[in-house]
């Protein structure tokens, strides 16, 4: 008599929003965002520099980084012949996300495969994508129109995630100085996220100048140390919106001066009001 048992499954994506592959030249810039759902990257050739919240990487061929929901993060085109890379973003459950968060790895063997694989479905599906220049999918868009081939890259990002998971090697942060007083900053800001803190607090609780300061929030995340504190905060408020915190006592954790306040901060920051958002949600 067979005996039933359920299985558990290690990584689950219930949907994806993006997937490309696309060769970007050098000093291509993409400036940033923040959204609240997994986003990947892999370098296939080339070098280019990424920021994620408070970590710096110089990412290099089969490399590959993780941004973790309500992350910021941009890069840069840094190898003079430009960059060849795939990303895809979505939502997923799972132990194997602990260790994949905010981490960068350089791939072995069998996870290149995979990556590669992914690349290469695109790549035989190309005449159902709009656009053939740079093969961009829009899951919403496209993956409802052919099964076969949403379940083939669903099998290959699972194969390719869980590979990671299994043999990692974690990338160093960049030590540049600037690199360095950024990252101090942003935890610094973390940690003190229910004040307002000024550039001039920042420079003493561092120790590193005023412009240094500024110069390292413009180079790493291309936003002035005030627009980047905002966006830390409204992301932590995004957070605690979904834990269920009111909105009164979210201004108030914040160190927004009022409600109003805080309320007139989030929607320019997203388009919707705190109330609306948590609805959304």
């Amino acid at each position: 008599m067979y005996k039933p048992f359920h299985t558990t499954d290690a990584i689950h994506i219930s949907t994806m929003y993006s997937l490309f592959s696309i060769h970007y030249p050098n000093g291509y810039t993409f400036d940033g965002e923040v959204h609240n759902f997994w986003e990947c990257l892999f370098v296939r050739t080339g070098a280019l520099n990424v920021v994620g919240d408070d970590r710096v990487y110089n990412l290099t061929e089969n490399d590959f980084i993780v941004h973790s929901p309500l992350e910021l993060h941009k890069f840069v085109v840094t190898s003079p012949e430009g960059v060849d890379i795939l990303i895809f973003s979505f939502d997923a459950s799972g132990i194997i996300l602990n260790k994949l968060m905010k981490n960068a790895f350089h791939l072995n063997d069998a996870a290149v495969e995979n990556a590669v694989k992914i690349i290469d479905c695109i790549n035989t599906y190309k005449n159902m994508f709009a656009n053939k220049l740079h093969i961009i999918l829009r899951a919403a868009d496209y993956m409802t129109k052919d099964n076969i081939f949403s379940q083939t890259i669903l099998s290959y990002i699972y194969l390719l995630l869980i590979s990671i998971n299994e043999n990692q090697i974690i990338l160093p942060s960049s030590k540049s100085s600037s690199a360095v007083i950024f990252g101090d900053a942003v935890r610094c800001m973390e940690n003190n996220i229910h004040t307002n803190l000024t550039i001039p607090q920042l420079s003493r609780i561092l120790g590193a100048s005023p412009t240094n300061i500024q110069n390292a929030f413009i180079k790493h995340s291309g936003l002035s140390v005030h627009r980047y504190f905002i966006k830390l905060k409204i992301n932590t408020a995004i957070s605690y919106l979904s834990k269920g915190m009111d909105v009164t006592s979210l201004a108030e954790h914040l160190g927004f001066s009022s409600q109003a306040h805080f309320t007139n901060t989030f929607k320019k920051e997203t388009g919707l009001s705190p109330t609306a958002y948590r609805k959304l949600l």
